[in-house]
């Protein structure tokens, strides 16, 4: 990671989050927002039904970066 890290310095910045702190892990605020709004209520039969269910709802939140850079303001970053 460290090698990752360093070799992707100039696009990347490293953010140091306490352990257990919920409301400051911007990650957190992603799956509240996804089990609210796309899965609440859900209850897949098998697997295969429970990854077409989530695939295309994830990209709907991965192409929402407004979303992210709030996430991320909520968390104190």
């Amino acid at each position: 990671m460290n090698e990752f890290l360093k070799e992707n310095e100039k696009r990347l910045r490293v953010e140091f989050l306490p352990p257990y702190a919920p409301e400051l892990n911007p990650q957190e605020h992603i799956w509240c927002r996804w089990k609210k709004n796309y899965i609440a209520n859900f209850c897949p039969e098998n697997l295969s039904s429970l990854i077409q269910r989530t695939k295309p709802t994830l990209r709907i939140l991965r192409s929402d970066t407004v979303s992210f850079d709030s996430y991320w303001r909520q968390a104190g970053a």
